[in-house]
C-alpha cells in the first residue's frame, strides 16, 4: 500500500507519506499566526484548535472501510487493514527498553477562517459532519480558540532565511548532457560555492550560455581549448577532472548526501564538517564458509581466524595483563596466531607432510587471514578477469590494474592503465569496472567472470538501488548500459586480500604512470604474485573457500 499513500492522501496532508515532514504543519502555523498579528485588515481572525480525543478507539470503522472501497481496495484488503488498524497500540523506546504499550487517544486540528457568523457556522457544521461519519469526537474542554492577538516572534522565517543560505551552498548539477545548466548562474563545478567567473580578458563569454556549449559530441566531451581560454586556470582544472557521463539527463542534487537526495543526517554532517568516507571496506562472504564440506569445527576455527580473535596468550592478555605472552610449547618466541599456524616447528612439519610449503608465507611475512582467503580459479571453460584500482589523494591520480586467468591460474593478459585527475578512490574502482568490460567481450568464446574488491560498485551494478556516491553513478550508469548488450558476464565480489596480483599491477601502473597492455613478456613483477595465486590454490584449505 506504500507506494499508493502519496495519491490516495491529500497533498495538503503532512504525515504518513515519504518525503512529507510533519514540522512542515508547525511552520505553516507559526507564519500564519505571525501574518495574523501583522495584518491591518479590520475584518478579524481566528485560530481555532480542535482536540479530537478518542482517535482509534472509538473511531467508526465502517467509515474508513467505505474510504478505502470507494477509493477502489477490494474487500479482503480493506478486512485486513481494519484488523491492523482496530488493534493499534503504541510503545515508546527510552534508552533502548520499550516501556509499555498505549492506545493514541489525541488528534489536534487547528482551523484558521475569518471571524464572522458565515465562516463560523461553515466551521462547526463541518465538524458536526465529520464527527458523526467518523466516530472521533471533539474534546470541547481542551479545544481552544484565539482571534488576532498573538505572540510576535517569527524566528521561524529567520530560520528560514539561513536554510535558504545553505541549500545555495549545498545544492550542485550533476553535469551529464548540460543543456539545462547555465553556465554563468548555476552551481556546477564540483569544488567551486559558486558559479564559475571567466577570465578578465576574456570578451566573449556571453555567447557561451549552456554548460552544453562548452562540449563537443560523439562521445560528450569537454572542448579543452575553450575551457582553458575561457576560465582562470584553477577552475579549468577543475571542470577538466569532471568526467561527463554518456548516459542520463542533467539533475540537482544535494551536495554532502552520498546518494544526492537530501537529508538531515547529511546536511548535519556537512555544517559540523565531520568528513565523510566514500570507501567503505569490503566484506566477507561467510555464508560461503559455512557452506563448505569441512567439519563445522574446521569452519569454526578458519572463522576465528579470519575474525583474529583465536584466543591466543597475546589475545588474552590484553584483557589480563598477568597472563605470560610466550609460547610454553617452543619458549622462544610470543604465542600469536601467526607463531601457531606458520613458525611453530611442528606446525612447519604438518604442512611439509602435505606437500605444502609455508617458507615463502613465513618470507613474505603474509597475515594468516590473507593466507586462508586466495584466489580462486574459475571452472574449467569460463575466464575470469581480476580488478584493482589505486587512488593518490594528493595528487589525484588514479590507476587501475586487470588480470584474466583460466581454471589453472594461466594469465591470458595483464592489463594497466593511468589516469590524471580523479575524486576518490571508488571513482577508480568504476572505472577499472568500465575498462575491464571492453577487454571481456574479446573474450567471446567464453562465459567470464568479473571479480572486483569493492562492494559499493558490485552491488551498485547489479541492483536499482545504488550506493556508490552521485558523483559516480554516471559511471555506473555507463557500466549498466555496456553491460545489457552482453549475456556471459558475471559480477563477483570478492576480499581484497583475494585480490593482491592485480593490487600489484595497479600500484606499479600509478608509480611508474604505466598504461600498457601485456600477453606475452609479461614482468616477472607481476608473474611473482600470480604464481603465488597458483601455489596458494593447491591447498585443500584455499579450495574450500570459494
Amino acid at each position: 500500500m506504500k507506494p499508493l499513500m502519496e495519491k490516495i492522501i491529500s497533498p495538503t496532508q503532512a504525515a504518513f507519506v515519504p518525503k512529507r515532514y510533519i514540522n512542515d504543519n508547525i511552520v505553516i502555523v507559526h507564519e500564519l499566526i505571525h501574518s495574523m498579528k501583522k495584518s491591518k485588515k479590520k475584518q478579524g481572525l481566528v485560530v481555532l484548535k480542535i482536540d479530537m480525543s478518542k482517535a482509534f478507539d472509538s473511531v467508526e470503522w465502517g467509515f474508513v472501510l467505505k474510504m478505502m472501497s470507494s477509493l477502489g481496495f477490494s474487500e479482503d484488503w480493506c478486512t485486513i487493514i481494519y484488523q491492523c488498524l482496530s488493534t493499534t497500540t503504541v510503545s515508546i523506546r527510552i534508552n533502548g527498553s520499550n516501556y509499555n504499550s498505549y492506545i493514541p487517544s489525541r488528534d489536534d486540528c487547528i482551523f484558521f477562517f475569518q471571524a464572522d457568523d458565515k465562516n463560523i457556522e461553515q466551521v462547526k457544521a463541518c465538524l458536526q459532519n465529520f464527527s458523526s461519519f467518523s466516530g472521533q469526537l471533539i474534546n470541547f474542554s481542551k479545544s481552544s480558540a484565539y482571534v488576532t492577538e498573538f505572540p510576535n516572534n517569527s524566528w521561524i522565517w529567520k530560520g528560514l532565511e539561513v536554510g535558504l543560505h545553505y541549500v545555495k551552498k549545498f545544492h550542485i548539477w550533476d553535469v551529464r548532457r548540460g543543456s539545462k545548466i547555465l553556465v554563468w548562474y548555476d552551481k556546477w563545478v564540483i569544488g567551486l560555492d559558486s558559479p564559475p567567473t571567466p577570465r578578465d580578458y576574456f570578451r566573449e563569454p556571453a555567447r557561451v550560455v549552456l554548460v552544453s556549449d562548452l562540449m563537443l559530441d560523439n562521445p560528450r566531451r569537454w572542448n579543452e581549448q575553450l575551457v582553458w581560454d575561457l576560465f582562470p586556470d584553477n577552475i579549468t582544472s577543475l571542470i577538466l577532472q569532471m568526467r561527463i557521463p554518456q548516459q542520463g539527463s542533467d539533475r540537482i542534487i544535494w551536495e554532502p548526501s552520498r546518494n544526492g537526495e537530501f537529508s538531515v543526517k547529511s546536511t548535519y554532517k556537512a555544517l559540523s564538517n565531520i568528513q565523510q568516507h566514500a570507501y567503505l571496506p569490503s566484506g566477507m562472504n561467510w555464508k560461503s564458509l559455512w557452506k563448505t564440506d569441512a567439519p563445522h569445527k574446521i569452519n569454526l576455527f578458519i572463522w576465528k581466524c579470519l575474525k583474529g580473535i583465536v584466543p591466543t596468550r597475546v589475545i588474552l592478555s590484553k584483557y589480563n595483563s598477568s597472563i605470560d605472552t610466550i609460547c610454553p610449547r617452543c619458549a622462544r618466541a610470543e604465542e600469536t596466531l601467526q607463531h601457531l599456524i606458520l613458525d611453530y616447528d611442528h606446525s612447519r612439519s604438518v604442512w611439509l607432510s602435505m606437500n605444502i610449503n609455508v617458507a615463502v608465507l613465513q618470507q613474505q611475512q603474509t597475515p594468516v587471514s590473507d593466507w586462508i582467503e586466495t584466489w580462486s580459479p574459475p571452472q574449467l571453460g569460463v575466464l575470469k578477469i581480476n580488478m584493482d584500482a589505486t587512488f593518490d589523494y594528493f595528487t589525484k591520480t588514479i590507476s587501475i590494474g586487470l588480470l584474466i586467468r583460466d581454471s589453472t591460474g594461466y594469465c591470458h593478459g595483464a592489463r594497466c592503465r593511468f589516469f590524471n585527475g580523479g575524486i576518490d578512490v571508488e571513482e577508480a574502482e568504476c572505472l577499472a569496472m568500465k575498462e575491464a568490460i571492453p577487454w571481456a567481450k574479446q573474450c567471446i568464446d567464453s562465459e567470464v567472470i568479473l571479480e572486483s574488491d569493492n562492494l559499493n560498485v558490485i552491488n551498485s551494478i547489479k541492483h536499482a538501488n545504488t550506493s556508490v556516491h552521485w558523483r559516480n553513478q554516471g559511471i555506473v550508469d555507463e557500466i549498466r548500459h555496456m553491460l545489457s548488450y552482453v549475456t556471459c558476464f558475471i559480477l563477483n565480489h570478492v576480499r581484497r586480500s583475494t585480490n593482491k596480483a592485480v593490487h600489484v599491477i595497479a600500484k606499479t601502473a600509478r608509480l611508474n604512470r604505466l598504461s600498457l597492455d601485456y600477453h606475452i613478456n609479461i614482468p616477472e613483477t607481476f608473474c611473482s604474485v600470480i604464481r603465488d595465486d597458483q601455489q596458494a590454490c593447491q591447498s585443500k584449505l584455499c579450495k574450500n573457500i570459494k
